[in-house]
């Protein structure tokens, strides 16, 4: 397991969310899309079905609206700050449970969005798992056309350091994805990098 990356050792992953309504996103490898399945009663039974509600979830390139997680990491995250307070003054609608699969989930429901849990070296540690949470929606999201990163490389090309392996995420929309990385870049890239990306 060691060493494996997504993009390479990857075949499928999962999200799910129970509540009022149990909905479970997977990647349909007969199909090559990313398909939401819902359980529901059989009429006058009392067993229940999975039913396909939505067939081949697209991340539209664009949308707003933003999960911010682990969001204490602003106070020395200053790119971090400066993308949240971005999404707050342009209008961005804020959707944030506390919870990643939620949060994840309702960027596959709208087709748009993005989810950002980002921290900051010696004081601020990640928080989500990489092989159980991190991986898997990384996955799904990129299936579905969207984009993830760790404010360097896509998630997918990520190597698994261990069963307890830790890691930033950021998914959703393509170009939220981008825009949010360049934030975090501002304070990470040396000056003259900087130039050079702008030329």
């Amino acid at each position: 397991m060691l060493g494996m990356k997504p993009r390479e050792d990857m075949v499928g992953a999962a999200l799910s969310c129970y509540g009022s309504r149990t909905n479970i996103v997977i990647y349909n490898t007969a199909t090559k899309t990313v398909d939401e399945l819902s359980l529901q009663r059989q009429e006058n039974s009392e067993k229940n079905d999975w039913i396909m509600s939505c067939k081949n979830m697209i991340i539209k390139p664009e949308g707003h609206f933003y999960s911010p997680g682990n969001a204490k990491s602003m106070k020395y995250n200053k790119g971090y700050r400066d993308i949240i307070q971005f999404w707050a003054k342009n209008g961005y609608v804020l959707r944030y449970s506390g919870g990643m699969a939620p949060d994840c989930f309702h960027v596959f429901m709208k087709g748009a969005g993005i989810f950002t849990s980002v921290s900051f070296p010696g004081k601020i540690k990640p928080k989500l798992r990489f092989l159980y949470e991190v991986a898997p929606i990384s996955f799904l999201c990129e299936m579905a056309g969207g984009s993830s990163s760790d404010g360097k490389i896509s998630i997918m090309d990520v190597k698994v350091t261990g069963y307890n392996h830790i890691h930033d995420i950021i998914i959703g929309s393509s170009e939220e994805v981008s825009r949010c990385v360049r934030f975090l870049q501002v304070y990470t890239t040396k000056p003259e990098e900087t130039e050079k990306k702008k030329a």
